[in-house]
């Protein structure tokens, strides 16, 4: 399935897709509309409090960007570092 891209589905097939789903994971998968007719999905382990708390740095990061689109590199810089710091650090610790 990742050799093969697809590009569009038609709105039917979308309906099916997500119709099986609903029934296959019941009440674990939640799913939401869009404005703009796009279904996003979340599990339900996942709380309110990170639904908030990443939806807060979403936007903060979205002001910034605004703010001073000339920095975008130096802030993709910062966040790939901190994504290897944490990454190693998770590392040694399970050593």
């Amino acid at each position: 399935m990742l050799d093969s891209i697809i590009e569009r589905t038609k709105p039917y097939t979308s309906k099916h897709l997500r119709r099986k789903l609903e029934n296959e994971f019941k009440d674990k998968l939640h799913f939401i509309q869009t404005e703009s007719n796009k279904v996003i999905v979340y599990p339900d382990s996942l709380t309110r409090d990170e639904l908030a708390l990443t939806c807060f740095k979403l936007e903060k990061e979205v002001t910034l960007l605004r703010r001073r689109p000339g920095e975008v590199g130096a802030m993709a810089v910062a966040r790939i570092a901190t994504q290897v710091r944490q990454s190693v650090e998770e590392h040694f610790n399970e050593q």
